[in-house]
């Protein structure tokens, strides 16, 4: 029987950001360094569970476009004074999702107008970390069904010193096969500090040390740590939403927009209207416009546009703000071309890899269950 398997996830740890803080488990090997996804959180997490790209996966984004048939489109027939950030509209919305549609996936409402919120749509309707959880595709936790291992999975739902401590528990009284627990605490103190400040190292070095404690106090079992995309630290912020809207554009009837920290994207409904916003946005030195070749190479190429007709990225360092994640700056920010080395992650393993560097698209086959060394899935 294949001995037991621990994944764990460490939402933004990037390569850059492990080796300038020497974060080094003892009992892991060097850290290989992982080419991320074009995206953010979702669509990297989805594919290494899933060992597809975006485009294959389906959950690129949190918010896609919608139409008259989707979770918000009721929200047009709401008197005009109930903004989207009125709290009993957030109330209403948020037990609507619960309770109506059945959604049980992350998502936040952040400051997205109400205006547009009405004509989007929400990919991910199953928690990520959970069994069947993305239409469509196996995922490593479904793997692990289907061949009868026991499971412990913890997520963000769970306090992260409290889920290693639960870990720990489970190892010692040997209660599953596969262990994989997500953590998104080092992700959110870079938002709030950046890469380079002394509460990320400390946050670093408490990981080392839990990790390092697990691996000394259960030495036959096979860790896997790793990270879903990397992190840069932010030094402009530029404001996308006042270059376009002096233009007159009309939501919904001639585009819809959706302004992300790091990526403008819109839904177009003429090509007047594109050749404006081209045209506003060619101004901006601090980034540039995803083509459609090169959306299908980066494998977030979808043909009926769902998560947008027309894509603007930033320069790594660059955010726009304000912007529907909020109006307040962040110190670092990550979803920056995957080409940018600060959006590598890194990978640890116990057991020997065969290249210093993957695409993410390859970490499910090292973690799945039962794997082991050889390639090689019972």
């Amino acid at each position: 029987m294949a001995r037991s398997e621990v994944v764990i996830i460490i939402d933004a740890l990037g390569y850059d950001i492990a080796r300038r803080h020497l974060f080094s488990p003892a009992g892991l090997g060097r850290a290989v360094r992982v080419k991320t996804v074009f995206g953010f959180s979702q669509a990297a997490l989805t594919t290494i569970l899933t060992g597809l790209d975006p485009a294959a996966h389906g959950l690129w984004m949190m918010y896609s476009f919608g139409g008259d048939e989707f979770p918000f489109a009721w929200l047009r027939y709401l008197p005009a004074f109930a903004s989207s950030d009125r709290l009993w509209v957030r109330k209403l919305l948020n037990w609507k999702l619960a309770h109506i549609d059945g959604i049980s996936a992350y998502y936040n409402l952040y400051d997205v107008p109400r205006k547009v919120l009405c004509h989007l749509d929400l990919p991910a309707r199953k928690r990520l970390f959970s069994i069947d959880s993305v239409k469509g595709c196996r995922t490593v936790i479904d793997r692990a069904v289907a061949g009868d291992v026991p499971l412990f999975i913890r997520d963000y739902h769970t306090r992260e010193d409290r889920a290693f401590d639960e870990l720990n528990g489970a190892l010692s009284r040997e209660k599953a096969g596969y262990y994989l627990l997500y953590t998104a605490g080092l992700d959110s103190t870079m938002h709030k500090y950046g890469t380079d400040h002394e509460e990320t190292a400390r946050h670093l070095a408490w990981y080392e040390g839990r990790i390092s404690a697990l691996l000394s106090a259960y030495p036959g079992i096979k860790f896997t740590v790793l990270g879903d995309h990397g992190m840069a630290d932010v030094r402009n912020h530029v404001d996308i939403a006042a270059l376009i809207e002096p233009l007159g554009l009309k939501v919904p009837v001639e585009y819809i927009p959706f302004y992300d920290s790091t990526m403008a994207r819109f839904r177009i409904k003429d090509a007047v209207c594109e050749n404006k916003l081209r045209g506003a946005l060619s101004k901006v030195k601090a980034g540039r416009f995803v083509e459609a070749e090169e959306m299908k190479d980066l494998g977030i190429r979808f043909d009926d546009g769902r998560f947008g007709d027309l894509i603007f990225i930033m320069d790594e360092g660059n955010i726009i703000l304000p912007s529907f994640m909020g109006k307040d700056p962040v110190a670092a920010m990550h979803g920056y071309h995957p080409e940018t080395s600060s959006m590598f992650s890194a990978l640890f393993a116990n057991y020997v890899l065969p290249r210093d560097q993957f695409e993410l698209t390859d970490v499910a086959g090292f973690i799945a269950p039962r794997f082991n060394i050889l390639g090689e899935t019972p």
